[in-house]
Order: C-alpha cells, then sequence, then structure tokens
C-alpha cells in the first residue's frame, strides 16, 4: 500500500458549481460555447461550458453570465460549470431561469 495521503492534495483543489444552461439565455449560451465574450473565461463541453469564476469584467454584456459568475463567487466556487441536464438551482438562488 502507498504511503500517499489524499488530504495532500487539498491546495490543488477548486469547487465547481454545476448548474442547467437553463439558468442564462441560448445567446448567452451559445456565446460561451463560441468562446465569443471578452470579458469570460469558457471552456466549451459536449452539454454546456465551464466559466471561471472571476472578479470583473470589461463591458456590460451578458448580464446573466454575470449574475451567475457573482452568485457562484459569494458562495466560493472558483469555476461554474453550465451543463443542459445539470438541475436548477433552487428558488432561493435568486437566479432566472430561461425557457429555450
Amino acid at each position: 500500500m502507498s504511503d500517499f495521503d489524499p488530504k495532500s492534495l487539498d491546495n490543488n483543489t477548486r469547487r465547481m458549481l454545476d448548474v442547467s444552461t437553463a439558468h442564462i439565455s441560448q445567446e448567452t449560451c451559445d456565446a460561451a460555447t463560441a468562446k465569443a465574450i471578452s470579458w469570460a473565461n469558457t471552456g466549451p463541453t459536449e452539454f454546456g461550458f465551464i466559466v471561471y469564476v472571476h472578479q470583473e469584467r470589461d463591458d456590460e454584456t451578458h448580464n446573466d453570465l454575470w449574475a451567475v459568475i457573482e452568485f457562484a463567487r459569494a458562495w466560493g466556487f472558483d469555476y461554474v460549470m453550465f451543463d443542459r441536464d445539470a438541475p436548477h438551482l433552487p428558488e432561493g438562488a435568486a437566479l432566472p431561469v430561461f425557457d429555450w
């Protein structure tokens, strides 16, 4: 058996919030998966995208995405995974759900 302790990876881990793509508009989702939002570092996936939770943006576009990033940052997350099959956040999260 190895002497490896998984706790030694604590400094190498990040928290990720998994949410439905329905928390953003289809326009924003399309722009994010095309990596066409100048202020967001997005990584397309098969069913959505991953975005880094950062603190500033250089324009006021895609406010729906920014609202989710602010929510995630407030709760200590480093990344958000938007996935079409992920559940919606509870109503108490106060984030919209788009019907698309």
